[in-house]
């Protein structure tokens, strides 16, 4: 059983260790990778006490096993950074749960457009985004952390009905 609560800066030490083992291990991101999170953290944690913010943590046995992070970039526009569960929890629905928190929790708080980036190389997490409504709205090449990849930025717009919710 996994069971969600809010995130704490005594969580970055996992988060960016996560993220940083996961990316370089399994898709051969360079160092760089973990600069990029650690950066990431200070503006979330920079927004922390913002009513819009929506930071989770997942724990399974009380040990950290995933985390996503939601935060606004304007007054109805906010964005999904740092969405990772571990290799062994995945296919359990934990991502969907985490998922439809932070968009039920978006809509409350007067956002009407949420955004994601991710990767072509991840499609598990494509999959999920678009099984929610996401849409690509902007797809490109790039160069980042030593790989050549396809960048898929999607969005979603939350309707009055999804922020009743």
């Amino acid at each position: 059983m996994v069971t969600f609560r809010p995130y704490q800066r005594s969580d970055r030490p996992w988060v960016l260790k996560a993220n940083s083992h996961f990316y370089q291990s399994f898709h051969n991101f360079d160092v760089i990778f973990t600069n990029a999170v650690d950066a990431a953290l200070d503006v979330l944690e920079d927004k922390i006490s913002n009513p819009e913010s929506n930071y989770l943590i997942t724990e399974s046995t009380a040990r950290p096993v995933g985390c996503i992070f939601f935060s606004s970039e304007t007054a109805t526009v906010g964005r999904i950074r740092l969405f990772f569960i571990e290799h062994a929890h995945r296919g359990q629905g934990i991502g969907s749960r985490m998922l439809r928190n932070v968009l039920a929790n978006a809509g409350l708080n007067g956002i009407e457009t949420v955004v994601v980036s991710t990767f072509d190389r991840h499609p598990e997490a494509c999959r999920l985004y678009e099984s929610f409504g996401f849409e690509v709205a902007n797809r490109f090449w790039s160069t980042a952390f030593g790989q050549t990849m396809q960048q898929l930025d999607y969005q979603i717009s939350l309707d009055s009905t999804s922020r009743d919710q």
